[in-house]
Order: C-alpha cells, then structure tokens, then sequence
C-alpha cells in the first residue's frame, strides 16, 4: 500500500461522519466505513456490493434509480435534514452530502453521512423555552 493509499483508509477509518462509496456507474456499494456501521448499527456485509437504493434505510436519500441518476448529472447532492431509521427502529436526523469524483478514470460517489440528532434536540429544547418567555 502506498503512503497516499494508507492515509486515505486512516481518514475514511478514523472519521467522525458515516462515509459510503458507491461505483457511480452501477451505484453498488464498494465501501463503508466503521462509523456508518456503528451509527445504523448495520454490518458491512449488509452494505457491501447492494444497490444504494436497496438498502431500506438509505431508501429517503435515493429513493429509486431515477433519483440516482439525477444525483450522477448533478455530482454533488446535500440533504440538510434526513431521517434515518437504525437497525433497532430508531430514527436518527443526519446531514447528507454526496460528491462524484474519479479515481483512476473510473467514476465513484462518495456520500458523507453526520448524525445531527443531538444538535436538532437541543435547537428544540432551545425554541420551546424561547416560547415559554
């Protein structure tokens, strides 16, 4: 493994945002990291060579191919506010932002996924007492 390659799999091990990479062509999966796992609660393997819009959780994000291909004309996609359902039935609210770039003349997306449901409670627990005033 080269240095470059080594300190591109230290970021996308070792980040704080759920990050999945999808072959832009077919959009399957090819990789995802620890977070998003631990976040969704999900195996890799449950990840791993499925289509984006398979996968039932990812499903408010590209509900169906036809919302892919728009995500490929575009190459870049931000959802502020999603909701995703975990593994045990709980919804999370992430920030959604997606990139398509390519890596040795093949084109992938790479989709950031940052949990934001602490900050949505607190901007919450923060309107109701502006309201109690």
């Amino acid at each position: 493994m080269t240095i470059s390659e080594t300190r591109y799999r230290r970021l996308f091990e070792s980040s704080k945002d759920g990050i999945v990479i999808l072959d832009a062509v077919s959009g399957k999966i090819t990789d995802v990291n620890p977070l998003m796992t631990e976040m969704l609660g999900y195996t890799r393997e449950q990840f791993i060579e499925k289509a984006i819009w398979e996968i039932g959780f990812l499903k408010d994000i590209v509900a169906n191919k036809e919302k892919y291909l728009e995500l490929q004309q575009k190459e870049f996609v931000r959802y502020d506010d999603l909701p995703l359902e975990t593994s045990e039935g709980k919804t999370i609210n992430v920030e959604f932002i997606s990139n398509v770039y390519s890596v040795n003349d093949l084109k992938v997306v790479q989709c950031q996924i940052r949990d934001i449901t602490l900050r949505k409670q607190a901007e919450e627990i923060l309107r109701k007492s502006r309201e109690g005033k």
